[in-house]
């Protein structure tokens, strides 16, 4: 779960334009890194590996308050400019739509981790493929 949180923390982080934290790790010769996506999200990950539980909520309360922040104050126009996402050239929305899905399903990997029923296919998956 720690790893998944790290996940998300860094994720959201990136796009607040925060530098991942060192990990002294050689993050591209890991067999599962395949890609420059892939090697940020393992930065984090292995970046933050140390951190306690509560240290890591605190992180991630921080970041997606940060964010909420700053999606809330974005026009329109900025929401519907052209983006990178990971599914190749879209917009800033389709990005964010991307990332909610991201959210989900990662909330869905710490429910499963700890026992807690999922949500299923709720809002959250509807608009995201949207």
């Amino acid at each position: 779960m720690h790893d998944t949180v790290a996940h998300l923390i860094g994720a959201e982080s990136a796009l607040a334009g925060q530098a991942p934290p060192p990990s002294g790790a050689d993050i591209r010769g890991l067999p599962h890194v395949r890609n420059d996506i892939g090697a940020l999200n393992e930065q984090w990950v292995q970046g933050l590996r140390g951190e306690s539980s509560d240290a890591m909520l605190d992180r991630f309360r921080a970041i997606t308050a940060t964010r909420r922040a700053a999606l809330e104050t974005m026009s329109a126009e900025e929401f519907d400019a052209p983006s990178w996402t990971p599914a190749g050239p879209g917009t800033y929305g389709r990005f964010m739509r991307i990332r909610v899905f991201d959210c989900w399903m990662h909330e869905q990997d710490v429910r499963d981790a700890v026992g807690m029923p999922g949500h299923g296919h709720g809002p959250c998956a509807a608009v995201a493929l949207s």
